[in-house]
């Protein structure tokens, strides 16, 4: 399994090779979102399906989840780096894990959440700083660039452990003797890897998140959120920096092309790290073209893939993903809030491990999943011998989806879990982050039912104004990360 930033054959979840490409070239996007009436599906919701609960269980626990994630942001603006991760379990009963720096007192942690919250509140102590565990995540992935090995290094929070997956077929104990003997014991070594202006303008054109991104005529990217610089109002629109140049919107039956883009951070290109945060976006002005605070899902999505079953022999199999919980023909999403950052590095402790995430992308769709991993590190390469590496991104897995995600899927939406607003009659959810990288085998999506470990990657929202003054367009107004 090789991680790739959402983009072809061999560069992370970004462009669609031709070659490769099972699906139309391009996918028409849809009209604006007035001119779409939403309703919720009938069924069990996610919770139910999951856990086991009655609808009632369900909608408390949701509320208390809320409750939690919105909590976490005003701790963490007083905690800083102290406050190292967060983890949600469900099994075998709710349990809210705050993991703390050594020099905090749990009791003064614990006070600053409602009582609610309290109910099923846990803190602990980690065994390293956030620091050290962002040191070593560096260690640990030098060591295998040096040995010309793919690998995707993230800490455990609940075995105190790195997990570490090399994309190689060497021996994992002679791999894992090249880890220094302090640390040897603190690694589980296992094997996997990771696979990421305008003109034409018409009166009526516009663009919203989660559209198809073209260039040459082919859907490449997918567009993530709207944005509002803070000093001028005007409004942009974000995707992956590693998408290709220059991109393209069609829309009203013609194409409508972007200018240069206002912030253009490729990790291909150049080292993008900055103080343990690397970073993968671009913001396109989006001038006279009508947007605001929604972004546009597809649902029943389905493609198709060969596996080879012998020597230069191969086999046409399907996947699809539905998500029972939204109309299945797709539709919009209002952007109601953002999940805050406060930490100047990239533990990412209001993005915990255990909550939902959701991405849509133009390939594979509205996919979601839980967090498994609010920090992790990986190295890919770029060129012969060229290496990038990523720290601070967020991993996302799932048991629901066949293909999680895939090339064409980068920049896309990453949000919370939507949840029906009987009032405004739409689904509702917070800005999360930038699609950057999936999981994909070769020439394939990495399918849930027959690989194993199969995971997007995302940069958290926050980053999207660590160059300028950008915030989130959401339906309360324009909100900073």
């Amino acid at each position: 399994m090789r991680l790739r930033m959402c983009a072809g054959a061999t560069a992370v979840l970004a462009m669609v090779s031709a070659a490769y490409a099972q699906e139309d070239p391009r996918r028409p996007n849809p009209g604006s979102p007035e001119s779409h009436k939403a309703s919720k599906p009938s069924g069990p919701s996610l919770l139910q399906r999951r856990h086991g609960l009655s609808a009632q269980e369900a909608q408390e626990r949701q509320a208390t989840l809320a409750d939690f994630e919105q909590q976490i942001a005003q701790v963490q603006n007083r905690l800083g780096d102290n406050l190292i991760a967060t983890l949600i379990d469900h099994q075998p009963n709710l349990r809210l894990t705050l993991v703390v720096d050594n020099n905090i007192t749990v009791q003064d942690v614990r006070s600053e959440f409602s009582p609610q919250v309290q109910r099923y509140l846990a803190v602990r102590k980690s065994k390293y700083t956030g620091s050290e565990i962002q040191s070593q995540q560096r260690q640990i992935l030098d060591l295998f660039i040096a040995q010309d090995i793919e690998a995707v290094v993230s800490y455990n929070y609940r075995t105190d452990k790195f997990d570490v997956r090399v994309d190689t077929e060497r021996a994992l104990p002679e791999l894992l003797a090249l880890i220094p003997a302090s640390l040897r014991s603190d690694i589980k070594l296992e094997r996997g890897g990771m696979g990421l202006l305008q003109t034409g303008y018409q009166a009526g054109d516009g663009i919203w998140g989660g559209w198809a991104l073209d260039n040459s005529g082919r859907n490449v990217c997918t567009a993530g959120f709207v944005l509002e610089n803070t000093t001028d109002r005007t409004r942009h629109i974000s995707t992956a920096g590693h998408c290709p140049s220059p991109i393209s919107v069609y829309t009203n039956g013609h194409a409508v092309t972007f200018g240069a883009p206002r912030i253009d951070k490729n990790p291909e290109v150049a080292d993008t790290t900055s103080n343990g945060r690397t970073y993968d976006y671009r913001i396109y002005p989006t001038g006279q073209l009508n947007t605001g605070p929604w972004i546009w899902y597809l649902n029943n999505v389905s493609g198709t893939y060969q596996v080879m079953v012998a020597a230069g022999q191969y086999q046409t199999r399907s996947w699809a993903n539905v998500n029972p919980d939204l109309e299945q023909n797709g539709g919009y999403i209002r952007v109601v809030g953002v999940i805050k950052g406060g930490s100047a590095g990239g533990l990412n402790p209001t993005h915990p491990v255990g909550a939902e995430r959701c991405k849509n992308g133009f390939r594979t769709g509205v996919t979601c999943g839980t967090i498994s991993t609010s920090s992790a590190a990986f190295s890919i390469q770029v060129a012969e011998g060229v290496y990038r590496t990523f720290y601070g991104v967020v991993e996302v897995t799932t048991q629901d989806y066949m293909a999680i995600g895939y090339g064409g899927d980068s920049g896309g939406p990453v949000f919370t879990y939507p949840t029906w607003n009987a009032s405004a009659q739409s689904f509702d959810a917070s800005a999360a982050g930038v699609t950057v990288a999936a999981s994909n085998q070769y020439r394939r999506p990495c399918i849930t039912n027959y690989d194993s470990g199969c995971h997007i990657i995302y940069m958290p929202i926050d980053r999207i104004n660590d160059h300028g003054p950008y915030n989130i367009v959401t339906t309360a107004g324009v909100v900073a990360p």
